[in-house]
């Protein structure tokens, strides 16, 4: 009788297992599954580090508000040049956008029949020159109103204090009521920055 070798059919079945186990997982030919190589390729498409594709930058932008300085005088005969006794007095007012040099100015009388309204150049207890005309808003309102744009210069005039209010009349031509402009900060007109949006840039 022929005698079976036990030792060689077990190993022949367990070649045979490793076969087909190797068949089911993909080790043969067919879809090699997983590789270095798709590794590789799907860490670098995403540059973000975040899982998703890189989005570009959003626009930059920026908003500024226009910012302003007011300054308001009393007006009466103690200060006009020469100096005189009138009752009359009156209130001004003039506002300068910092960002632009616009300026709106207003001058309101009473006790007065004002022949014109000046904001006049020169130094406190000094007669000067006119530089602005303020006209009536309407006959007999006693309110006088200008606007313009200063120039640097005129800019640094104001912050030197060199500005004031004068009001004639018939009886006093030269000035009956005066009101010197002193700012209380230095007025320094500084244009809004422009940004251009980066529109497009990718980040």
């Amino acid at each position: 009788m022929q005698r079976l070798d036990l030792a060689a059919i077990a190993t022949r079945a367990t070649a045979t297992i490793v076969v087909a186990l190797l068949a089911s997982c993909g080790g043969g030919g067919g879809n090699p599954g997983v590789t270095s190589a798709d590794v590789s390729s799907k860490s670098t498409s995403n540059t973000s580090g975040t899982g998703l594709p890189a989005m570009p930058s959003p626009p930059a932008s920026s908003t500024s508000t226009a910012g302003s300085i007011s300054i308001s005088t009393s007006l009466n005969g103690s200060q006009a040049v020469p100096t005189n006794n009138s009752t009359a007095n009156g209130s001004g007012n003039i506002t300068v956008d910092t960002s632009t040099g616009n300026f709106t100015a207003s001058v309101t009388t009473t006790g007065i029949v004002p022949t014109a309204v000046f904001i006049y150049q020169g130094a406190q207890g000094t007669q000067g020159l006119p530089v602005f005309q303020l006209v009536q808003t309407t006959p007999g309102s006693n309110t006088w109103v200008t606007s313009g744009k200063l120039t640097s210069g005129q800019t640094s005039t104001l912050n030197a204090g060199q500005y004031f209010f004068n009001v004639l009349s018939a009886t006093f031509p030269n000035g009956e009521i005066r009101g010197q402009l002193q700012p209380p900060q230095a007025i320094t007109i500084t244009p809004p920055a422009v940004i251009t949006p980066n529109v497009g840039l990718k980040g």
